[in-house]
């Protein structure tokens, strides 16, 4: 059982909402630019794994406001060994983190949607997702 069920009702309500956030938008950058990828965010966004939750989706993230410089690669290790820890209130503590971070990116360089009314730096950083995102994801977990 992932840590997230483990996680209170209140805790489970913020959790499932990012999750699904990050889900929906990592499938629509890589949709684009990776069929691989674009087939696992499927799998996790309508697929056999829908509704399933692994640690990467969040990891990802991270990598993601990493890139965009709405953190640092400190507070990357730091929320990924929160998210990790089998304390539940590290876990909750680091979710509601990441979902903050993601509000604040959201709000400085736009959600990647259909309309893609997102900034410039988030548009390189889209166009180069497997090796920004995805690249920095193997090498931290190394």
């Amino acid at each position: 059982m992932d840590k997230v069920s483990g996680l209170d009702k209140a805790g489970k309500k913020v959790a499932k909402k990012l999750i699904k956030q990050v889900i929906d938008e990592h499938y629509l950058i890589s949709k684009e630019i990776d069929s691989n990828l674009s087939y696992l965010w499927w799998m996790y966004k309508d697929g056999a794994k829908k509704d399933q939750f692994k640690p990467f989706i969040f990891k990802f993230e991270l990598n993601l406001l990493q890139s965009l410089d709405i953190i640092n690669s400190d507070q990357v290790e730091h929320l990924s060994k929160m998210l990790d820890s089998e304390d539940l209130d590290n876990v909750y503590i680091a979710v509601c983190s990441i979902s903050y971070f993601r509000k604040e990116r959201v709000d400085k360089h736009g959600e990647y949607n259909s309309d893609k009314k997102i900034s410039d730096e988030f548009k390189e950083v889209a166009k180069n997702y497997p090796v920004v995102v995805v690249n920095n994801y193997k090498s931290f977990m190394q």
